[in-house]
């Protein structure tokens, strides 16, 4: 996502700490931190041979895909979620699935915004 990551405070996703921690926490956060990077070519290895298998050797390594992309959707609640640095490739859609329910009780629906980028006359009638 580009953004760096601080396992000082920031718990690990392999970690069982909370963003609260002591030093040898924080030393414990670190290593897990970085076990992922180490495990990411063993497990994409096998993935990033078929493709080229199947599309050729100019077909891009996964790692190479995910650098290079627009956006980064996390299925996380940002109230809810751990404080972390993040950038404008970042999108929190956490919750989504209640906006669908939402959307889908009745046979319209009308949404009001208060300062959206939405332009409502693309919207259907």
């Amino acid at each position: 996502t580009g953004a760096p990551s601080s396992p000082s405070y920031v718990p690990g996703v392999l970690s069982s700490n909370s963003d609260v921690m002591t030093f040898m926490e924080r030393v414990s956060n670190t290593i897990h931190a970085h076990i992922p990077k180490l495990i990411w070519p063993m497990m994409m290895g096998p993935y990033d041979e078929m493709f080229t298998q199947h599309f050729g050797e100019e077909f891009p390594k996964i790692f190479d895909i995910l650098e290079k992309n627009s956006y980064f959707f996390v299925n996380a609640e940002p109230i809810t979620d751990f404080p972390r640095l993040i950038t404008h490739k970042v999108v929190d859609i956490g919750g989504i699935s209640t906006w669908s329910n939402i959307l889908n009780l009745r046979k319209k629906t009308v949404l009001l915004s208060f300062g959206s980028v939405a332009k409502s006359y693309l919207m259907p009638e």
